[in-house]
């Protein structure tokens, strides 16, 4: 080949790579990067936001939230997760709308309160940028590292220690009696949802409705003011974060639901805070969390209130933990832990009609009868068999009485505040002043007054308290006995 024809051919052969329009199969790829965390800009992520999901309601806001940060802990170190939410002005089936930017403070306010008890939030999970544009708020985390370390059940980890001892170390007990009273919790947990449910219906209706440890629950199925079904929900969450989505799910469902499709709901979760490192006092502070939400944002004053059961759970008397062996724990020791939702409405109807203290007292007398070691193997068997056929006479117990006085109003459609009255917390002390004074006047001969004024209260249909009905009947013995009037022969 000659000189100048090869020349042009190696010409060519440099030209034709860089041409694509020549020889498009001999087009340059890009470099591939073989970084793993890629971490682009959140100015780089504006083009790519999802899109906006319609919220109307706090609850749904909450439950996207942590649904959103359980989706950014099972991503990659590095990877951003947005949500992005649209406030719809549609709201008529909440009673919790999303109205106004204080709402949406209110969800960060929840969530700064949130990150002490997460295993995940707040460690491998943060808030990175939070945006609002019109309607549309965008809230992005970011998946900051891995877990670095895995904690599994600790059998020496004690949930009752303080730092000076456990419970179990400073408490007086009989050796002989120790393997019985100071017991693990039952480690096995049904696989099937069904089962839980059912040791869950018996517990409520053995203990809650028969015994009447709760004065608004009939049976199992129903309880409040109407009366309305009772929502039972398993969830199997693992992780405070599930816990949470999940909760506020369920607060949907409260809030979108009428009152006597679901009344109130009991949230069952019998796979987290039952042992070891996230035992009863990490149950403690996450209820803590959900009270605090109630107490500083919106949601109180217009759907919730929360009561919170566990297997463990013990009355706090000036902060410190009660004894455990009082019976009177058993009102909120379940089988496992559980959020009762309720709704504020009913509640504040309750309460004007019986006093909590009341309420308090009377379940103490009532769990005493039975005695907390019997109590106690029913919970750790998980079965209340043994509470069959006891069933408490409502018409003895005023708080029982009145309950279902209430409930009978309210469901056949009385006017809540005509079947209440605001309740008078002195009225108690104010009834045993009333009975010291008129033992004082049996004692002082004036008879005709007693007997008179319980005459006055029956004729204008009115009940006698238990204590007038004690002192009528001792001024009728005192009159009976009197040999100065003429005792009956």
């Amino acid at each position: 080949m000659k000189a100048p024809t090869l020349l042009l051919v190696l010409l060519v052969l440099l030209i034709l790579p860089a041409s694509p329009f020549l020889l498009p199969s001999l087009r340059t790829k890009p470099p591939t990067s073989t970084s793993t965390y890629a971490s682009p800009p959140l100015s780089a992520t504006k083009s790519k936001l999802p899109r906006p999901i319609p919220v109307s309601s706090l609850p749904k806001l909450y439950e996207e939230t942590w649904s959103t940060i359980n989706t950014a802990s099972s991503k990659e170190i590095g990877s951003l997760t947005t949500l992005a939410v649209e406030q719809c002005e549609d709201s008529s089936s909440s009673s919790m709308p999303l109205t106004s930017s204080s709402d949406l403070k209110s969800l960060f306010r929840h969530l700064d309160d949130c990150r002490d008890v997460c295993t995940s939030y707040g460690v491998d999970v943060i808030l990175k940028k939070a945006e609002s544009k019109g309607a549309v708020t965008t809230v992005t985390f970011e998946k900051t590292k891995g877990q670095t370390e895995e904690f599994g059940y600790d059998p020496m980890w004690d949930d009752y220690g303080d730092g000076e001892g456990s419970f179990a170390e400073n408490v007086e007990y009989d050796e002989d009696e120790v393997d019985e009273y100071f017991h693990e919790l039952p480690s096995n947990v049904p696989i099937d949802d069904n089962e839980i449910v059912e040791q869950s219906k018996q517990w409520v209706h053995t203990l809650m409705s028969n015994m009447g440890i709760c004065p608004f629950t009939s049976g199992d199925s129903l309880a409040g003011l109407p009366i309305g079904k009772i929502r039972y929900v398993v969830t199997r969450c693992t992780t405070v974060e599930e816990l949470y989505e999940r909760y506020w799910e369920e607060v949907k469902i409260v809030d979108e639901s009428d009152e006597k499709e679901v009344s109130t709901t009991l949230l069952i979760a019998p796979e987290i805070f039952m042992k070891g490192n996230l035992g009863v006092e990490s149950f403690e502070a996450f209820s803590s969390t959900l009270t605090q939400t109630l107490e500083t944002g919106p949601i109180a004053e217009r759907l919730l209130q929360l009561v919170f059961f566990h297997p463990k759970w013990t009355f706090r008397d000036g902060g410190d933990r009660s004894t455990t062996g009082t019976a009177a724990n058993y009102a909120r020791r379940s089988p496992y832990p559980m959020i009762n939702i309720l709704r504020t409405s009913q509640v504040r109807r309750g309460q004007r009609g019986i006093p909590t203290g009341l309420v308090y007292r009377q379940n103490e007398k009532i769990l005493n009868k039975v005695g907390d070691k019997e109590l106690e193997e029913m919970l750790r068997t998980r079965n209340w068999d043994g509470l069959d056929g006891l069933t408490v006479d409502r018409s003895e117990y005023e708080a029982l009485a009145i309950a279902k006085g209430l409930q009978e109003d309210v469901t056949k459609g009385v006017d809540p505040d005509d079947a209440t009255s605001e309740v008078d917390y002195g009225s108690e002390l104010r009834e045993r002043d009333q009975s010291e004074k008129t033992k004082a006047e049996i004692e002082g001969g004036d008879l005709a007054n007693v007997l008179l004024q319980a005459i006055e209260i029956r004729e204008k249909g009115g009940k006698l308290q238990s204590s007038q009905a004690a002192v009528v009947a001792m001024a009728i013995g005192y009159i009976l006995d009197d040999e100065a009037i003429g005792g009956v022969e």
